[in-house]
């Protein structure tokens, strides 16, 4: 992402940065704000179809930090997944993992609307021995 706050809708007219041509995206659905340090919020604006993060619907106005490999997702034809490789968490070798459960709404969406899937990339800052 190259700009933050980042207005994201479905009209140009709100004022909106990220347009998508989706009729489930309210006309200024969310903005995702990312910060220098590298943390990343997202803040529902009252959108019809809902804001979700981990699969949970953000209230109107909430705002929410959202975690490397988080989905976000605006209603329930677009997901997003923040992906931030230098704050990813670290799973141990010897560590065993188990799969994450999944909601019955998150399973599948509904057979007649396309499901659109993109990756949040949001800056990081090096560490300092790399500049």
């Amino acid at each position: 992402m190259h700009k933050s706050p980042l207005k994201i809708g479905g009209s140009r007219e709100a004022g909106v940065d990220l347009v998508l041509n989706l009729p489930q995206v309210s006309g200024h659905h969310a903005t995702i704000q990312v910060y220098p340090a590298g943390s990343v919020f997202v803040t529902d604006h009252g959108s019809t179809n809902g804001t979700y993060v981990g699969g949970r619907r953000l209230a109107s106005g909430e705002r929410v930090e959202l975690l490397p490999g988080d989905v976000l997702s605006l209603s329930q034809q677009l997901h997003l997944r923040l992906v931030q490789p230098s704050r990813m968490p670290t799973v141990s070798p010897t560590q065993p993992t188990a799969p994450a459960p999944v909601s019955p709404q998150a399973a599948a969406p509904p057979p007649s609307a396309p499901v659109h899937k993109q990756t949040i990339i949001a800056p990081v800052k090096p560490p300092r021995g790399d500049r």
